[in-house]
């Protein structure tokens, strides 16, 4: 019985887990659309505005 209990410990702490106020779930909705701005701003970044800024300084010297 005490066994079956420590068992189900850890399932029933995360899915009770909350951080002001919002569930686990939509902290990890939240930082899942953070990780994917982040991937966009630097793939961006990387693409495209490095080698704007490169052609764009070749051309100026």
């Amino acid at each position: 019985m005490n066994e079956e209990i420590i068992k189900a410990t850890p399932p029933i702490a995360i899915s009770t887990i909350t951080l002001l106020g919002v569930p686990l779930n939509e902290w990890v909705f939240i930082l899942t659309i953070i990780y994917t701005l982040l991937q966009l701003f630097f793939t961006l970044r990387d693409k495209v505005w490095r080698p704007w800024k490169t052609k764009k300084e070749e051309q100026a010297n």
